[in-house]
């Protein structure tokens, strides 16, 4: 099996960029692990989001214990795409759904200006 494409969104990358350093290197890893083994990641590195419309993922960095969560989505065979950087559920449970909701919104704009 190959190795899965995972890219951002730019303002995922944004949010990305305006957490601190720990926190990006954190999640780098986490996406490490989905780039390798893609839709068979386990838990507690990843969990499907409940309550948004679609197929959203959240990575759960740190098996869990960062306080941030990237929002993804698969995008054709063999690539995923991360739409936003949220706040973890558990703790903030509205700005994580707000997030997850921005992310929705990003794609579509994402995929309306890419032609997918």
């Amino acid at each position: 099996m190959g190795v899965w494409q995972v890219s951002y969104l730019e303002a995922a990358a944004d949010e990305l960029e305006s957490l601190p350093a720990l926190e990006q290197v954190a999640i780098q890893h986490a996406v490490e692990k989905l780039e390798a083994a893609g839709v068979r990641l386990p838990a507690p590195h990843c969990a499907p989001v409940k309550g948004v419309d679609g197929s959203w993922w959240e990575l759960r960095p740190r098996r869990g214990d960062c306080p941030w969560r990237p929002i993804y989505t698969r995008i054709g065979a063999d690539e995923f795409k991360i739409a936003a950087i949220a706040p973890d559920g558990e703790t903030n449970p509205r700005e994580f759904m707000r997030a997850c909701l921005d992310a929705a919104k990003r794609l579509a704009r994402w995929k309306e200006n890419e032609g997918r």
